[in-house]
């Protein structure tokens, strides 16, 4: 079904300190401009996407200014649901000349919306915003605004391609713009075929630029025409890896060929052999959908044909208990989605735990609305999650939870070990809990302290807290609220007491790597020696791989006699 576009219901958004906004007004000062221009002026303005410069007047022929445009746009995308205020917009600053502490916190809070979602770059690291804006920066911010709408890159040149077009002053434009400037022309966006790229814009010019660049996104979702070009294979946008952007990826091995171009990731099979089906983890970093850092293990599957997949996750459904969110009962729930869409199944409670389904959709935010007690008191909490598509669900905090990151392992020493090291640069708390109620899902919010959890749990946090036969699981958490997860505890009697011995290897060699399988972690010593700490009750289990700085590899078995630890070499066949 066709939808207007000026009848569209936008999502709401808190915007500290926002001037209210008239609705329906009439500006005095656009009565001689065409009837296009008056309409596309009021609609944004009804539409809260554009001011007038009073409470009558639009000062149409005045030139606009960059700050201006940065709320345009941040209002556009914040509106539409396209993007949300990062949660550090007033406390981390993006532009040199925007400070945090400055009084228009609109434009500081727009500003970090346009800067995160790589709309507006500025200048030298300023945003200038007193500066006016050119004709030609226009059409590249607004390409921009398309490209991040679509989650696509140079979006409005690829639907222009074959067009014809008659720009006569392309030669005055910066070569970043020339594609672009074109492209407005061949779609119709700007008509003359002079178009003055290093002119000042007009406010009404942008208004009627803006309204054109809407309707165009507006008619190609309603139309579901495809207006983004097809992917090549084994490229993926922030989006496919539930974010808003990618910043870094790492630990891509041997096999995958992983790189990060225009803000997309691209994996190939690297290897030279003979192409096989295989797993492999690339860690990816950047922003969710609620703007905090988040590091993600992404797998990808690589086929025999020499095709690179990622590896997504559907139907997923986690459980969470409403003790996380501060409610000692529940009484009812409501949501909302992003897109509007609805399920039976997307939250449901059942004594005293939510369980939270991806039914209604991949990276389509729900605003849940929770209704109970707390301490006696009726109470109403609103909790913001998603599910990214990699069998997570993302909370709305800066607090981490990493049950499901690989890249750590709960020790039954009671040790949180990080790649296959011993954290100890962290305090950790152990809760008992019942290992069925889901709090490994948790992300703790940014409203609970270490004391409050040691409050809920009744216990001081420390290990002589846990009592191994009552409980079958415990919780660990740091001291900033890490969650590394529920770790079972049923078929264990007390905490393994960990130690450290150096083992001499059967030869000398050049380390490259190594790698350790089991109840043991391992540090190179020297070039024949390595120090083992037994971090569970059966280190001679335990397998080491060693790769040589020439390519060798040798595998290793742990044994231990009368608590004296060795190694031997071991075969392929191990």
């Amino acid at each position: 079904m066709k939808r207007n576009l000026w009848a569209a219901t936008f999502a709401t958004a808190v915007i500290v300190a926002a001037a209210p906004i008239a609705q329906a007004a009439t500006f005095t000062d656009i009565a001689s401009y065409d009837e296009a221009t008056q309409k596309e002026i009021t609609s944004l303005h009804e539409l809260g996407i554009i001011n007038g410069t009073t409470a009558t007047t639009f000062s149409p022929a005045r030139d606009i200014t960059r700050s201006q445009v940065v709320k345009i746009l941040g209002r556009y995308l914040v509106k539409e649901g396209y993007a949300t205020i990062p949660a550090d917009a007033l406390t981390k600053e993006r532009y040199s000349d925007i400070k945090v502490t400055g009084s228009d916190k609109e434009l500081i809070q727009l500003a970090a919306v346009v800067k995160d979602y790589g709309i507006f770059n500025g200048s030298n690291g300023q945003l200038k915003p007193r500066d006016v804006m050119n004709r030609q920066n226009m059409v590249l911010v607004l390409s921009r605004l398309v490209d991040a709408v679509q989650k696509d890159s140079n979006v409005l040149v690829m639907m222009a391609k074959g067009k014809p077009t008659n720009v006569t002053d392309l030669a005055k434009a910066k070569a970043e713009t020339k594609d672009i400037i074109q492209a407005f022309n061949a779609l119709g966006l700007s008509n003359a075929a002079t178009f003055n790229p290093n002119n000042n814009v007009k406010r009404s010019h942008f208004a009627s630029f803006m309204y054109r660049i809407i309707e165009l996104l507006d008619e190609s979702e309603v139309e579901e025409t495809p207006t983004t070009p097809t992917l090549p294979p084994g490229t993926y946008r922030a989006s496919d890896l539930g974010l808003q952007s990618i910043t870094r990826i790492a630990d891509a091995t041997s096999e995958i060929g992983a790189k990060l171009t225009n803000g997309m990731l691209q994996v190939v099979q690297a290897t030279n052999n003979t192409p096989e089906d295989f797993f492999e983890i690339v860690d990816v970093e950047g922003k969710t959908l609620f703007g905090h850092t988040r590091s993600t293990p992404a797998e990808f599957f690589a086929d025999s044909n020499g095709y690179v997949s990622l590896e997504q996750y559907l139907g997923i459904s986690v459980r969470v208990p409403i003790a996380a969110f501060k409610l000692d009962t529940f009484s009812s729930l409501s949501y909302k989605t992003t897109d509007g869409a609805t399920d039976e199944a997307a939250a449901i409670h059942a004594n005293g735990v939510l369980v939270l389904s991806d039914s209604i959709g991949v990276n389509n935010i729900v605003t849940l609305t929770l209704r109970g007690t707390y301490k006696g008191q009726a109470v109403t909490r609103t909790v913001q999650y998603y599910f990214n598509g990699l069998g997570e669900a993302i909370f709305n905090t800066p607090n981490k939870n990493v049950a499901l990151n690989y890249h750590y392992e709960m020790a039954d020493t009671g040790d949180i070990l990080m790649d296959g090291e011993i954290a100890t640069n962290k305090t950790l708390y152990y809760f008992p809990i019942n290992e069925t109620l889901g709090w490994d899902a948790v992300a703790f919010g940014d409203d609970w302290t270490i004391n409050q959890l040691k409050a809920l749990f009744g216990t001081n946090g420390t290990k002589s807290s846990i009592d191994f036969k009552k409980h079958n699981a415990m919780l660990i958490v740091d001291d900033e609220l890490t969650n590394y997860g529920v770790k079972s505890i049923e078929f264990m009697d007390s905490f393994i007491t960990s130690y450290t011995q150096n083992v001499k290897l059967p030869f000398s060699v050049n380390i490259e790597s190594i790698e350790v399988m089991g109840d043991v972690t391992v540090k190179r010593v020297s070039n024949d020696t390595l120090a083992l700490t037994v971090i569970g009750p059966e280190p001679e289990d335990a397998l080491i791989f060693i790769e040589t700085t020439s390519g060798r590899e040798y595998i290793l078995a742990v044994r231990e006699e009368d608590s004296v630890l060795s190694v031997e070499e071991v075969g392929d066949d191990w």
